[in-house]
């Protein structure tokens, strides 16, 4: 599919995120670009006539936070936009952090916090089986008014009972994928973009773009 300009804000400002989303769409001959590339600051959007816009995901599932965060930067920007909304659902905690994965218990903890609070509250499970967990990724591409596609991926897994590896962000150091029984914090990028629910999203995404 052909992008006006042939250029998509890949509206994030994760920086790891960028990393992997940037990655995987290198072989697209589409020009790239990040908020800060554009001046955009998530926190103080307008759009072209000045009216703010709110990316505040208030959405209740990864989708309708993803559409949120896509239309906020298309109209931010008046370019396709693609944003990405993920997060990890621990079924002990019935699909907790879920939606709230980057905002578990509460806004100033770091990565390893929130790692080591999931930890805390998974001790009462320490069988394998108890502790099953599902990556899920939720990409919205939104080229116009109205006009929003979707690309999900997920990845099943379980709960380490302690960090592994320095690779990856967020709960990587603690999901161990299904097939491989290895935890993402170990993998290097490429393997991690082969299996996680991140690059599953993505090759659907490149799949769509083929097509055009």
């Amino acid at each position: 599919m052909a992008f006006p300009g042939n250029r998509l804000l890949l509206a994030s400002g994760n920086a790891g995120k960028l990393r992997e989303l940037q990655s995987i769409l290198a072989d697209f001959a589409i020009q790239l670009a990040s908020p800060q590339d554009l001046g955009l600051n998530p926190a103080s959007l307008c759009d072209p006539d000045g009216q703010p816009i709110s990316i505040e995901e208030t959405g209740s599932t990864f989708r309708e936070n993803a559409q949120i965060k896509a239309v906020g930067f298309y109209r931010a920007s008046t370019i396709p936009s693609l944003s990405d909304d993920s997060g990890l659902c621990v079924d002990a905690l019935k699909g907790a952090p879920g939606v709230l994965s980057a905002r578990f218990g509460g806004e100033g903890l770091s990565d390893a916090d929130r790692n080591e609070l999931l930890l805390r509250k998974l001790q009462p499970y320490p069988e394998v089986e108890q502790r099953k967990a599902q990556f899920v990724c939720v990409l919205c591409l939104c080229m116009g008014p109205g006009q929003f596609f979707f690309f999900e991926g997920r990845v099943e897994g379980f709960i380490a009972s302690a960090p592994q590896g320095q690779g990856g962000f967020g709960y990587d150091p603690i999901f161990i994928e299904e097939s491989t029984g290895k935890c993402f914090g170990t993998m290097s990028p490429a393997e991690k973009a082969s299996l996680s629910h991140r690059g599953r999203a993505l090759r659907r995404l490149s799949a769509f773009l083929a097509e055009g």
